[in-house]
């Protein structure tokens, strides 16, 4: 709902008056007043990808994609769905390492947003792609 409320509008002045309203509308917690706890991602760490705004499970959206879709989008249909079925029931980590078939890592995650936008930017990372991890590409 924060996000929701900060980028459907014009830009406001004060985010935590923002924050503090909208947790005196929907929460019964009181807003813990001179914090402003929704300025880090500490608050996302246990949600994993629940968040799809956030890198964090575009990340792992991305190593998904183009490891079984891009290529061929049919390919791996039942994978995917065997993965969806079992959802939460089982370690997210090792459900999409099986998915995508190796253990990956914070360099294989960065190379998973990276490499969109090396797609739709023609060049940009041109001769440094060792830099970043990599499996797909």
């Amino acid at each position: 709902m924060v996000d929701l409320t900060l980028h459907s509008g014009p830009p406001p002045r004060d985010t935590c008056e923002v924050v503090a309203r909208l947790q005196e509308e929907v929460s019964s917690l009181v807003y813990p007043a001179g914090t402003a706890w929704h300025h880090r991602f500490s608050h996302l760490h246990f949600y994993g990808s629940k968040y799809y705004s956030y890198l964090w499970s575009r990340s792992i959206a991305n190593l998904i994609f183009y490891n079984l879709f891009y290529d061929d989008p049919f390919a791996a249909g039942g994978r995917l769905k065997e993965f969806l079925r079992r959802g939460s029931s089982v370690c997210y980590r090792r459900s999409v390492e099986e998915l995508v078939g190796y253990e990956f890592g914070v360099e294989d995650m960065v190379g998973a947003l990276v490499e969109p936008v090396k797609m739709f930017s023609r060049g940009y990372l041109d001769g440094r792609e060792d830099e970043i991890g990599k499996r797909w590409w």
